[in-house]
């Protein structure tokens, strides 16, 4: 079994750590942006997918997705259940395709953030339909009720 340098794994964490507070810096400030009209309740941009998409470069697959978590820790936190559900979703997916695209070799930085940009919204709206289609039910059988 060989032996890590532990000046090399020590370097890795903080290198991740700084990565981490890079996106929750990110998430924070995109935080106060207000929401953009054509998207749904709750969508941002993604700026904070740019940290994200460093780490995975940088530092590989696991720093990546321990971005993603402490970035959906913080939203949880910060702005309850419903946007931490979309940032973990959205930041998974994202994660595993930029991942994937940076791996392969065949596109660029910019490809590899719109591709992982595509893939988060994509994957933020499914919890959003999700919520709107429960609504829906509750409504459904509120309406089938004979005594209003």
């Amino acid at each position: 079994m060989r032996q890590q340098n532990p000046d090399r794994s020590a370097l890795y964490v903080a290198r991740c750590g700084m990565l981490c507070a890079v996106a929750l810096m990110a998430a924070a400030v995109e935080q106060l942006l207000p929401a953009l009209p054509m998207l749904p309740p709750g969508v941002k941009p993604g700026v904070a997918n740019l940290a994200v998409m460093a780490a995975a470069e940088l530092l590989g697959s696991g720093a990546a997705m321990a971005a993603v978590a402490v970035k959906a820790a913080f939203a949880l936190a910060t702005r309850g259940a419903m946007a931490g559900a979309m940032s973990l979703v959205g930041g998974l997916l994202s994660g595993a395709v930029m991942i994937a695209l940076l791996r392969c070799g065949w596109f660029g930085t910019v490809g590899v953030g719109v591709a992982g940009a595509a893939a988060s919204t994509l994957a933020v709206c499914l919890p959003s339909f999700g919520v709107i289609y429960l609504i829906s039910l509750f409504f459904d059988r509120f309406l089938q009720l004979t005594v209003v």
